[in-house]
């Protein structure tokens, strides 16, 4: 089986000894513990899977999509078991997931790119009713190219979808909202901008922030820093552009239920930063210094009910390890994050990382990467509990060919509502190497 992208490393192999004892149930874990993971692709599967993605609503459905080969596939746990496998597109086309999301009154909607009979569009699929939808084209620009697109819900089960559309060398900002009921409505131009890097949150209210970026250009050139938001109305701001830096990351956003928002990003030169989007105006603040003691590396920002931020970032490149993960706070209503404090040991190299929180403030890490005291790459979780100071870190799976050497990780998603956390990813069967597996792990959460 042939591997695109991941670049073989050496690894000194070492006898793993797990900071959590993994508990026995399949299904859900003690609070703050994860479970013991489970398969969601048979053993026997020798098609290659990735592309995964997990997603929880507040009565602790879960669904899961990931890529087969060249086609979706679902399962969804509802009633306290997993159903059978479900394929959103037909084996024959193409596709790759470019969003999942959820909504509480128990429903889904993926997003993808799918090439049928030679021919590629955007397509969506929405899960209700236990049943998902035929594919059918996202509303884009006949004739243009979608380069990356992301969606979310409101608390009333109404969907947004976010793309930017290719027409020649031109590139467009769009959007729309809707269900599986009433379809799409009029897509809304929100400005203009090749930005292949999208990051999209919105909360209960319907209020919404995105953050836009795209690769750097010149010797030392940096993603931008392209942030809008949504209010209550539905009224969208403007493309604001908080500027970039050398090096500079794309934005990572977050809003919180209060209406609060936060943009993070990095400079080689100052650090992390971040912007702050006023609940009054929608304005963004000049961008300020959450952490200047690090490069230009990547972050992921999260936010609570109450307007509570955690940011998490690499201490370091991370191809010039160790490059550990550090996280930093911004309490409800203050200005001033708290110093950084470690996610994963000061001697770790994680590669790829995401994070999610639930209402009431516990914030959770899917990660991959290197462990000192792994054979190979490691997959985890780690959890902030509401008030805690120190981060509760679980070793979830790792190499699987006992050689040291291995593929870099695949990555952790991880979502969190309804008292629960769950990650999900994929990793070689531990039975033969030839062979992948989806596997996820739950925990009951605050």
């Amino acid at each position: 089986m042939t591997r695109v992208g991941h670049s073989k490393r050496l690894r000194i192999v070492v006898p793993l000894i797990l900071p959590l004892t993994l508990c026995a149930s399949p299904a859900l874990a003690a609070s703050g513990h994860f479970s013991k993971p489970l398969g969601l692709t048979p053993r026997q599967n020798t098609q290659p899977v990735n592309g995964q993605r997990i997603a929880v609503n507040d009565s602790g459905q879960m669904i899961a999509v990931w890529q087969q080969a060249n086609q979706l596939q679902a399962r969804t746990f509802v009633g306290g078991s997993w159903s059978l496998a479900t394929a959103i597109t037909q084996e024959a086309d193409s596709a790759a997931l470019f969003d999942l999301a959820e909504s509480s009154p128990s429903q889904g909607l993926a997003v993808f790119s799918l090439t049928s009979s030679g021919q590629t569009s955007a397509q969506y699929s929405f899960f209700a009713a236990g049943t998902w939808s035929a594919p059918q084209a996202l509303p884009s620009t006949p004739g243009a190219a979608v380069v990356n697109a992301r969606v979310g819900f409101d608390g009333q089960g109404k969907a947004t979808v976010l793309w930017v559309e290719k027409t020649g060398a031109a590139c467009a900002v769009m959007t729309s909202t809707g269900t599986a009921a009433t379809g799409w409505s009029t897509p809304q131009h929100l400005g203009d901008g090749c930005y292949p890097y999208i990051q999209f949150s919105e909360n209960a209210a319907g209020e919404a922030v995105v953050g836009l970026g795209a690769p750097g250009v010149g010797r030392h050139g940096g993603s931008p820093w392209i942030v809008s938001g949504r209010n209550k109305a539905g009224s969208w701001s403007a493309l604001v552009n908080l500027g970039t830096g050398e090096y500079a990351t794309p934005p990572s956003v977050a809003i919180a239920e209060n209406g609060a928002a936060v943009a993070t990003f990095s400079d080689a030169s100052l650090g992390v930063m971040y912007s702050r989007r006023s609940r009054t105006d929608g304005s963004w603040s000049a961008p300020d210094i959450v952490y200047g003691a690090v490069p230009a590396v990547a972050t992921a920002v999260a936010m609570s009910k109450n307007g509570t931020a955690v940011v998490v970032f690499n201490g370091y490149y991370t191809n010039v390890p160790p490059a550990p993960l550090l996280s930093a706070t911004l309490p409800k209503g203050s200005f001033q994050w708290s110093d950084p404090v470690t996610v994963t040991a000061p001697s770790s190299e994680i590669d790829t990382f995401t994070v999610k929180t639930t209402p009431a403030g516990t914030f959770a890490v899917g990660w991959s990467g290197y462990l000192t005291n792994t054979s190979g790459p490691a997959m985890g979780a780690s959890l902030l509990a509401p008030g805690a100071l120190a981060w509760m870190t679980s070793v979830l799976d790792t190499d699987a060919s006992d050689s040291g050497t291995y593929p870099s990780p695949f990555s952790t998603d991880i979502a969190v509502a309804g008292g629960r956390a769950a990650a999900l990813w994929n990793n070689y069967d531990k039975h033969a190497t030839a062979i992948d597996q989806i596997k996820i792990s739950t925990a009951n959460v605050k």
